[in-house]
């Protein structure tokens, strides 16, 4: 005899029961699991079978006893075993157990309910119902559940996978390739799944995590779409600062994650501006050039960090600076003096970015060749008369002008001046303060003591026709703290 039992308890007479097998796809037609559906379609008798017309299902072998039920109490008995049999499945992930009578496998599953439904009818005799449930594993149903192609570890209802890729309006530099915003959203929705002791051992939500976080990372990003014939991006653009955000829905059991990168071929991006500058009370054209260098972050599957922003900044910043002179110099159509007047730089770890800006005008180079600033001054005194000046008592006109036929000797101040990077030390010695106030002296020190004299030298009156000249005592002032060297001499002579 067949027997059908659901939580221990038979229903008779034993009801058709059919089974459907459909497989749950995503949009791209791939399988992502299967679905059991069975139909229960039965008869309920007033005075015989389970339940019995109190509601009580039999449990043990055979059947039980037909019942006498008046004609007058018949509706009330169809109507208890009709409450009794919503009760019975009213409470899903029991065993639901079916056992043909050709004494073959049987088959089993906790199902999950969808629907119990009585016919229309008199209800007198006997009243038709079906019962619909569905399961995910169908024990001893052929062993489909032993083939591999057929088991599913994670009990899903949907899912679905998209990528997004839209160009940045800034590309990485100043003729650089363009930057690309790609974007990844993942989302599934997991099923309650019943274990063998009707007990629900993962929650919806996490078989729906479970197949969102196989899938997520760059490394799964399709090629495909990189090359899909829009974008063409070369396979050496690389994902940075990886973001996600991760959306839990407990009542619905769903799981989505949307993460976001920066794709690019390098590890940072830059941006620049060049302003000029003119001045009446200056000859020269002050050109400055303001920047901004921006690091991406590089994190793993794991989204472990494995290269910071600051590095890649640092990095950026160093070719960026080394190319200033050259970009504010040809943008600007000036010719520039190559040592800037004046470098700001802003530097800010937490953000990985550096603020720059350096100032250059078109002064002409230094005559001292490794100074970092210089001033020379010549003052020259030629010519002129000397008289006398005689106070005469009550003369209207003033003192008396005696011309003495003769003029004041000719005279030729150099002043020089000049910024040097400051000599380091690290002791406070004799040795070491003796070498800091004589031999780093510019006029002692070999990267400026041939241009000094050779400027002493030019500046020498020789060259307006000397043909007698005497110098004063030269001075000389050295703060080697700060850099700061000053000379002074003045040469008087006659031609």
């Amino acid at each position: 005899m067949s027997r059908v039992v659901y939580d221990g308890k038979r229903i008779i007479p034993a009801p058709l029961v059919t089974i459907n097998k459909t497989y749950t796809k995503n949009g791209n037609g791939d399988i992502i699991g299967k679905i059991y559906t069975l139909t229960i379609t039965g008869t309920i008798v007033a005075h015989m079978g389970s339940p019995n017309s109190t509601g009580v299902f039999h449990t043990t072998s055979g059947y039980p006893d037909d019942e006498v039920i008046p004609n007058n109490e018949r509706l009330k008995a169809i109507m208890r075993k009709q409450e009794a049999l919503r009760n019975l499945f009213s409470v899903e992930g029991k065993n639901f157990y079916i056992q043909s009578a050709d004494g073959s496998q049987p088959i089993s599953c906790y199902p999950r309910i969808n629907s119990i439904d009585f016919a229309e009818g008199i209800w007198y005799e006997r009243c038709d119902y079906t019962i619909n449930l569905e399961c995910d594993v169908l024990d001893g149903l052929y062993d489909e559940e032993a083939s591999s192609h057929d088991a599913f570890t994670e009990y899903l209802q949907s899912a679905s996978e998209d990528w997004n890729i839209d160009t940045n309006d800034e590309p990485e530099s100043l003729g650089g390739p363009s930057t690309y915003a790609l974007s990844h959203t993942v989302s599934a929705v997991g099923k309650k799944f019943y274990d063998e002791t009707g007990a629900v051992p993962t929650e919806p939500w996490q078989y729906a995590q479970q197949y969102v976080l196989s899938r997520l990372g760059f490394s799964n990003y399709p090629q495909e779409v990189l090359s899909s014939g829009v974008h063409n991006l070369p396979s050496y653009y690389n994902g940075w600062n990886h973001k996600r955000t991760e959306q839990i829905d407990k009542a619905g059991g769903g799981f989505t994650v949307s993460e976001n990168w920066v794709l690019a071929s390098g590890s940072a991006i830059e941006s620049f501006n060049i302003t000029s500058t003119d001045s009446l009370d200056s000859p020269y054209q002050v050109i400055q050039i303001q920047g901004n260098v921006q690091g991406y972050e590089e994190f793993n599957s794991d989204m472990e960090l494995t290269t910071n922003k600051w590095t890649n900044a640092q990095t950026k910043f160093a070719w960026a600076s080394g190319v200033a002179f050259t970009r504010a110099q040809s943008y600007s159509g000036t010719s520039l003096n190559v040592i800037p007047l004046s470098m700001t730089v802003g530097r800010n770890p937490l953000q990985g970015s550096i603020d720059y800006t350096f100032e250059y005008n078109s002064r002409p180079v230094n005559l001292i060749e490794n100074a970092r600033s210089e001033s020379i001054n010549i003052s020259d005194n030629i010519g002129g008369e000397l008289f006398a000046s005689v106070f005469v008592l009550g003369r209207a006109k003033g003192p008396v002008l005696q011309d003495l036929n003769t003029k004041p000797a000719n005279t030729r101040t150099l002043s020089i001046e000049i910024v040097v990077d400051p000599p380091t030390y690290s002791d406070r010695t004799v040795a070491t303060m003796e070498q800091l106030i004589n031999d780093q002296k510019p006029s002692a020190h070999a990267s400026f003591q041939t241009d000094i004299n050779n400027l002493v030298a030019a500046a020498h009156p020789n060259y307006l026709g000397a043909t007698t000249e005497f110098h004063d005592q030269p001075q000389e002032s050295w703060d080697f703290k700060e850099g700061r060297y000053s000379y002074n001499v003045t040469w008087t002579y006659e031609t």
